[in-house]
């Protein structure tokens, strides 16, 4: 449940299996508290605890609670993020410029990003309201509602906090 609700990549053979464990003590620990709190037994309430349990999880890694507890108590400096690139559009909701391959003052797109690629050479930008803009910064052309431009086009990223004019 965790890995399909956040952009980390599935781990290796070996630390998919010490983690199956470490959750299905957990599980087991939460399915016998259950019990003792007067719940009937019942075949279903292990799987019903460890999709609830999963999508609480992910639920933590994504709005960053617990990294940014352990932030603030100097514990870590560490995001919950599976790289810098995905931390940084996590952590500015603002348009962005994309400078894309090619003469960076001819081909500059700005827009809102809606959905971005878990890495930087790979999958596509969706933009919303792209704009195309000249060397001095004006709108050159209104794109359509919705842009997908490929990120191996890439090889800038502004975050812009003021809107372009």
């Amino acid at each position: 449940m965790f890995h399909e609700f956040t952009p980390h990549p599935k781990s290796g053979q070996f630390e998919r299996t010490v983690q199956a464990l470490i959750f299905t003590v957990v599980v087991q620990a939460l399915t016998l508290g259950s019990v003792h709190l007067g719940v009937p037994e019942h075949w279903l309430i292990p799987y019903a605890i460890a999709v609830v349990f999963g999508i609480a999880l992910a639920g933590i890694f994504n709005h960053d609670l617990l990294h940014r507890l352990l932030r603030k108590v100097k514990l870590t400096k560490e995001t919950p993020d599976p790289s810098n690139w995905c931390s940084a559009f996590a952590r500015h909701q603002c348009n962005v410029i994309l400078h894309l391959e090619g003469t960076e003052e001819q081909r500059r797109v700005y827009g809102w990003p809606e959905e971005w690629p878990t890495a930087p050479d790979k999958d596509y930008f969706c933009l919303a309201n792209a704009q195309w803009l000249n060397p001095d910064g004006s709108v050159i052309a209104q794109g359509a509602p919705t842009t997908l431009i490929s990120a191996e086009e890439v090889v800038l990223v502004g975050f812009m906090e003021e809107p372009v004019r």
